[in-house]
Formats: C-alpha cells, structure tokens, sequence
C-alpha cells in the first residue's frame, strides 16, 4: 500500500518508515525537515499527497511532557493541525487516519482528586484523539515510554536518554527513592512492528512493553556501559524552632 507517514524524521516516524519500506510498502514521508515551507496546520498541504496514499500515519506532533507545560500553545495548536489531518484525509478523501497518542492519557494518569490531566501535553492529546475516532475507520494507538540503546532519541531529556548519558559520561547513574516506581518500556523498533502488524484494525489500542522500576532500568542501562548505580537520598527537610 502507499503509506504516508506525518512527522517520518521524527524519533518513532522515521523508524516507522524503514519497517513499513521493509515490510513491501511505498512510503510517503513528510515532516518538517523535508517540507519547511509547510506545516500540518494548513489545509492546503494535503490535497497533493493524501490523494497518493491508501493510510494515513500521523505522528506529527511534538511529545515533551515539561515543555508542554512551558509552551502549552505549542501543543494545543497540534490540535487544529490534526483537525485538519481528520478532514482532509478521513471525510474529503476518505483515507484511513492512524493517531499516534500516549498511554498518559489514560485514567492512571490523572489528578485523583480533580481527575483532570497533568499536562498540556496529555489534554492536547486526549482532544485529538476524540477528533479521530469520530470515524469510525480511524484508529489511535496508545504508546508506553518508547525506548532504545542506539541514542536514536533526541530527546535527551527523556528517561533512558538521560540514565545512558550519565552512564556513558560520569560512570554512575544516580536515582532518588522511591525506587519502585513502575515504568512501562517498549523498543522502538518492536514498536513500530507493532503499530504496522496492528494497522488494519480500527477503534483505539493500547500497546505495552515490558514493566520495570526504576531501579531496574538503572541497573539495565549500567550494565551495558559498564557503569555503577548510585542511590542518592533525598535531602530532608526540618522545621527548626527558635
């Protein structure tokens, strides 16, 4: 099929499209280093491409949990753009819309007492991920903490990116209690298998990795660089009295 993968320089859309082209399909790229006179927010872009396509991946958005909270127009303005996406490509020209969204979006991840989202980033999200599934024929995936050893993540500031770095640079990983706390990791290659094994389907789907604590991950990413981890207590805090 011809296949047109939105945002295919990013971290998971360009290992999407090497899968996809091994997998026998012609792929579409698109994204901002190829095409920068152009951006997703505009409904003219789509008339000349999405007519070639037969499915439409949109991974086209931007993904940092703390930036969002910093410049939450930046994410919400990722909305229109997947309004336009919705129109151009499911009700105009009938093309099947695959939306790549985060597990932060689920009920686990919100404010027990307000239950509303903890970050822009989600609540974008959540928004476009309504948008989608109005068609019936969309589909959404719910992705984990994708992940790799390869430094393929230019996200420095995510966790393996961060934990490798120190691992690589200061010979020690250092984390803080509480070490348990659960996180849910899926290769970045697997993953992109997964979304293109999965692609006929419809509706939403929630894919998953391998669960971890933290601590288990630091111990994983050390042992790779030969590396030491180092459990740094948090400093604690008294009330002094005159």
């Amino acid at each position: 099929m011809n296949v047109l993968v939105l945002g295919s320089s990013g971290y998971i859309g360009s290992v999407l499209a090497k899968e996809l082209e091994k997998c026998g399909h012609n792929v579409l790229y698109y994204d901002q280093k190829n095409h920068p006179p152009r951006r997703i927010e505009d409904q003219n872009i789509f008339k000349y491409i999405v007519t070639k396509s037969d499915i439409v991946f949109h991974l086209a958005s931007p993904v940092l949990i703390n930036e969002s909270k910093e410049n939450p127009y930046k994410y919400w303005k990722g909305v229109y753009g997947t309004t336009n996406i919705v129109y151009e490509a499911c009700e105009i020209f009938g093309k099947k819309l695959i939306y790549i969204s985060t597990q932060v979006v689920g009920d686990d991840f919100r404010c027990q007492e307000c239950g509303q989202h903890l970050s822009p980033y989600a609540s974008a999200k959540a928004e476009a991920e309504k948008l989608v599934l109005k068609n019936p024929s969309s589909l959404v995936f719910r992705l984990p903490n994708v992940y790799d050893f390869e430094d393929l993540d230019p996200y420095k500031e995510r966790l393996v990116p961060r934990l490798s770095n120190m691992a690589r640079n200061e010979g020690t990983i250092k984390i803080y209690p509480p070490l348990d706390t659960k996180v849910n990791l899926l290769e970045v290659h697997m993953c992109a298998k997964q979304l293109i094994y999965n692609m006929d389907r419809a509706g939403l789907i929630v894919l998953n990795g391998e669960t971890y604590t933290i601590e288990e991950v630091a111990k994983i990413i050390a042992s790779k660089y030969n590396a030491k981890v180092e459990i740094v207590e948090q400093p604690q805090y008294r009330t002094w009295r005159k």
